[in-house]
């Protein structure tokens, strides 16, 4: 399921939706561990107050978060988005982030159409098929 988990799910919300036992959701979870740190990295600055948000607290921010975006890419395009939407709330500039971010979520979004088209595609039956 992990494998498959770009090519089904928009985002980390998805996993409720897919798991009801709970052992699964907390597997899958970990398995897409990329994805929550992201995340909670993102969210854990969008929350600090925006006096302690100073222009060196920020760039900081931002080559530790292109780092481990480069080291530690998530897999869903989802989690690019929640992550671009935590950074605007912030009002930073962000621009190198931002642009690695559209990158890896535009990435994210071809690698599942991919799929999803290749999957659509039907093998030509052969010739001498005979139908139901």
């Amino acid at each position: 399921m992990s494998e498959a988990a770009p090519c089904i799910m928009d985002d980390l919300g998805d996993i409720r939706h897919w798991f009801k036992e709970e052992d699964y959701p907390s597997e899958l979870m970990r398995r897409l561990g990329n994805d929550i740190a992201a995340v909670k990295v993102a969210f854990a600055f969008e929350d600090l107050p925006p006096e302690a948000r100073i222009s060196q607290v920020e760039a900081e921010f931002e080559s530790e978060m292109l780092n481990m975006i480069r080291e530690y890419p998530p897999r869903l395009h989802g989690t690019y988005s929640d992550v671009q939407n935590a950074l605007g709330a912030t009002g930073g500039r962000f621009t190198e982030l931002r642009s690695v971010l559209e990158e890896g979520r535009l990435s994210a979004i071809h690698k599942k159409f991919a799929v999803n088209e290749h999957a659509r595609k039907r093998e030509t039956p052969p010739a001498d098929w005979i139908g139901p």
